[in-house]
């Protein structure tokens, strides 16, 4: 009883054993392709350490386990697994057989087969170069010669791992590649056919919609061909990276574009706000998604590309287009119809790859099948929409031709309206210069005539020269050689009557296609009287500012010069026929000291003085000095109580004494010399003349700051002012024809030896020019340094003026050495200046300054050196 219970224990373990081992696959005649799904046993090793030796070891032998699945799917997993398989070779020819693993994104495949009693492996897989692989293809196949009883592994390992094996004929093999190649030609030419269609669509309409449904075909094309196993063998053989990160890339990118176009072919900013920030965000996740395809592992980029897909990209989408059905938005439908499609399409792979559904040509080309749908209706969705928008358009253009009338005739009146308010007076000339019909009202009361069927010359008052420039100009306006923009300025440009003054702009219309030739000329006329009026008051206003603070500032030089300017006028008639060119030297520093105060109205007048005095128009002379003195009398009165404050600050500034002053100090010394009272009177005289009659001359040169900034400013340099060195204590009465003239040398360097801020840059120089102004005191005379750092004097342009200006001729400069051709710039009339200015010019300052020097018992000397700057050197005794 025993042994048979021991003998039927036995038997039950054998049978099970038996039964949990899959049966072997058995080839026969008539048959070229099999399916080894249900016929191999597997083994997972978690380790991925185990060889072909231990897994034919007892121990790990019976660890296999029949497989269930044709094709069995072990989703992501970081295992390696074992097929094992047993075939009978029952056929009578023996021929080579071709084992394949069909899952073309395994990452490493490697078959073992016995040879010569030893087992030898034989390795490939995607994450290899396709050069490993025995047959070339997007599977990965091994060619067999499996005997009546053999037995092979296969080892598979990825971050996705799929057993999908097949044995077939060299012959099956090669037809199936057929098919496949036929089915995927088909495919990826309906992709390539769509995306030219839809772009040359693109290149007539601008349409976004197309431009974002293209790159989406382009890049969801492109993971196919990768997703399908063909990247390796047609795109890039020797990439791995395409062949695996490159499925999560473009799949993110076709994806990306998908969303655009779903924003753009749904109109949803417009119409659904909320949906079309959702929409906005899931681009940015596929961005993300993009990018990160680059730095994390394929593992993880492939699960949050399905994640994103699954539940936020698939449901969004689909909500939008479900959305817009109810909306009866039209071209929905086309969307709706055709991304369930390929939406379904979608859900089958992602099921299909997390093991959920079993592998077969449905669900294996489920993508491709949805794709293709998807490619087919959306052309017609995109026609449908095209087809709405120009059915709006014309709806639109119904309406809109409907109201134009009225519309036209309300915004004819409106404009009208506008334009006659506008302040401006609007005249239409024909190619004669007539003005048509439609001159707007307010131009009457600009030129106090009707001017529609006149000529614009006669509505402007021109006269006879004038009126044939302005015809030759309308002539020449219309002729088109000449841009419009070159011509306007030489059109008549204002007008003036009664005090009015009325701005004249001109417009172009051109003949309709053409951009040069003029149908109609607009003349614009506006009136600035108003505005001119205020500018000259506000100028005005400015300059009596500026008067007024330099005149408060300066009292004593200002009282100096209107007592300089009556001394000049009463010495007037017994100097006026005198030709040395003391009277013009005289006016023209005049006209400069006057002009640091700002009293422009005095300077215009003096400058019609010295214009009269330089071309010896001595018979009206007289009248230009008259018309002088009535406007100084008129200034006078004006700025009464600003002189007499001038006047009563030169206390304040010691040339004049206070009288409490005198009797403090003659007090003190009739206490002293109470016995012998006569010394007090030499003392004091001494202490006034010493402590209030002499002054240092340095301080007198402070004037000239304000000036230098003045015209440093409106020159647009930058110039820094330092005084300096001994105190030097004179009359400063026997000095000031000096110190007038000096502004002459100040000008100089400004005006034609500091460079602007833009020279001085492009020389390497700094910024701001500098003029420093020296003194140094040597007992019984003195020496003024005036030194700039500005461009220098040429000598060869001074060579250029002099004999131009028919001061010594050619003859004579050739004997003078470089420093004397410098020195000539004291002769008198001499100037570099092309034209005279308020500032400089005339060719009298450097003489003028000469003069005084000279008259004082001093010398003036003068260096310079390109680039660098000039140097004014002036010796002068000291008089007290």
């Amino acid at each position: 009883m025993i042994k048979f219970i021991l003998f039927f224990l036995t038997l039950f373990s054998i049978s099970r054993l038996l039964l949990a081992q899959a049966p072997p696959l058995i080839l026969v005649d008539g048959k070229k392709f099999y399916e080894i799904g249900l016929n191999i046993d597997i083994l997972e090793d978690p380790t991925g350490k185990l060889t072909i030796d231990d897994i034919n070891s007892p121990k790990w032998a019976s660890k296999f386990k029949r497989c269930k699945d044709k094709v069995p799917n072990f989703g992501f997993s970081k295992s390696t697994f074992w097929a094992r398989v047993k075939i009978k070779n029952k056929t009578s020819d023996q021929r080579v057989w071709v084992l394949s693993q069909n899952y073309n994104r395994q990452n490493y495949v490697t078959l073992y087969k016995k040879v010569n009693e030893s087992w030898e492996s034989f390795s490939t897989g995607d994450l290899t170069p396709f050069k490993t692989r025995e047959i070339q293809g997007r599977e990965f196949s091994f060619k067999i010669k499996p005997k009546e009883n053999t037995l092979y592994f296969i080892r598979i390992k990825g971050s996705y791992s799929k057993l999908h094996l097949t044995i077939s004929s060299l012959q099956s093999l090669m037809q199936k590649k057929t098919i496949d190649n036929l089915i995927s030609g088909l495919f990826f030419g309906l992709v390539i056919s769509v995306a030219l269609y839809n772009l040359f669509i693109f290149l007539s309409t601008k349409s976004l919609s197309y431009l974002f449904y293209i790159l989406y075909v382009v890049f969801w094309g492109i993971f196919l061909f990768i997703k399908q196993g063909l990247s390796q063998r047609f795109l890039a053989p020797d990439s791995l990276w395409i062949s695996n990160k490159g499925i999560v890339f473009f799949g993110a990118f076709g994806l990306f574009f998908l969303v655009l176009f779903t924003i753009s072919f749904l109109r949803l900013k417009e119409s659904t706000p909320k949906l079309y920030r959702g929409c906005q965000c899931l681009a940015f996740l596929y961005f993300l998604l993009i990018t990160g395809s680059f730095i994390f592992a394929y593992t993880l980029s492939a699960k949050l590309f399905m994640f994103t897909t699954s539940f936020l990209g698939i449901p969004l989408i689909t909500f939008c287009g479900i959305y817009r059905v109810k909306m009866d938005y039209r071209p929905a439908k086309y969307f709706l119809f055709a991304f369930s499609s390929v939406f379904l399409g979608g859900i089958v792979a992602i099921l299909m790859t997390f093991g959920l559904l079993p592998t077969n040509i449905l669900t294996n080309q489920a993508i491709s099948i949805g794709v293709a749908l998807e490619l087919t209706i959306l052309s017609m969705g995109l026609a449908d929409r095209f087809n709405l928008i120009q059915e709006e358009n014309l709806k639109l253009q119904k309406n809109y031709a409907k109201d134009l009338e009225s519309e036209v005739d309300q915004k004819t009146k409106k404009i009208k309206s506008l334009v006659e308010n506008l302040g401006q007076g609007f005249m239409v000339m024909d190619k004669k210069g007539i003005i048509l019909e439609g001159a707007t009202q307010i131009t009457k009361d600009f030129f106090s005539i009707d001017s529609v069927g006149k000529n614009l010359s006669r509505v402007l008052k021109l006269d006879e020269e004038k009126t044939d420039t302005f015809n030759k100009w309308i002539q020449n306006v219309y002729r088109g050689i000449l841009p419009f923009k070159d011509l306007e300025m030489l059109g008549p440009q204002s007008f003036n009557l009664d005090n009015r003054h009325i701005d004249l702009n001109y417009r172009p219309i051109y003949v309709e296609g053409s951009k040069r030739k003029i149908d109609k000329v607009i003349c614009i006329a506006t009136d600035k009287t108003q505005e001119i009026n205020l500018e000259k008051q506000l100028e005005l206003d400015k300059q009596q500012a500026f008067f007024i603070k330099n005149c408060l500032q300066n009292p004593v030089e200002f009282i100096d010069l209107m007592d300089d300017t009556y001394d000049l006028l009463e010495h007037y008639p017994r100097t006026k026929n005198n030709e040395n060119g003391g009277l013009f030297r005289h006016f023209h520093t005049l006209k400069a000291r006057y002009g640091q105060f700002g009293v422009k109205d005095l300077t215009y007048y003096l400058n019609e003085v010295e214009t009269a005095l330089s071309k010896k128009k001595l018979d009206s002379l007289d009248s230009k000095v008259n018309h002088f003195k009535r406007e100084l009398e008129e200034f006078v009165k004006e700025n009464r109580l600003i002189i007499e404050a001038a006047n009563k600050f030169m206390i304040d500034d010691g040339t004049a004494v206070e009288v409490s002053e005198i009797l403090k100090v003659l007090g003190r010394l009739k206490t002293k010399h109470r016995k012998n009272p006569a010394p007090a009177i030499g003392e004091a005289f001494s202490y006034f003349y010493e402590n209030s009659y002499l002054k240092d001359i340095k301080s007198k040169f402070d004037r000239y700051r304000y000036l230098i900034n003045e015209l440093a400013e409106k020159q647009g340099k930058g110039i820094d002012l330092s005084i300096g060195g001994d105190e030097i204590k004179v009359d400063i009465n026997k000095y000031s024809s000096f110190i007038n003239s000096s502004i002459h040398l100040f000008r100089n360097m400004v005006d034609h030896g500091i460079e602007t801020e833009e020279e001085r840059i492009e020389k390497t120089k700094p910024q701001r020019g500098r003029i420093k102004v020296d003194f140094n005191n040597n007992g019984d005379t003195f020496m003024i340094q005036m030194v700039d750092d500005g461009g220098g004097i040429d000598p060869e342009r001074i060579k250029n003026k002099v004999p131009e200006a028919g001061l010594k001729s050619e003859e004579d400069l050739k004997e003078l050495k470089e420093s004397d051709i410098v020195d000539l710039i004291f002769l008198p009339g001499f100037s570099t200046k092309e034209e005279v200015t308020d500032v400089s010019g005339r060719g009298v300052g450097m003489d003028a300054v000469r003069e005084e020097v000279e008259r004082l018992g001093g010398s003036i000397s003068v260096t310079s050196k390109i680039d660098e700057g000039t140097t004014f050197m002036i010796q002068l005794p000291v008089l007290s």
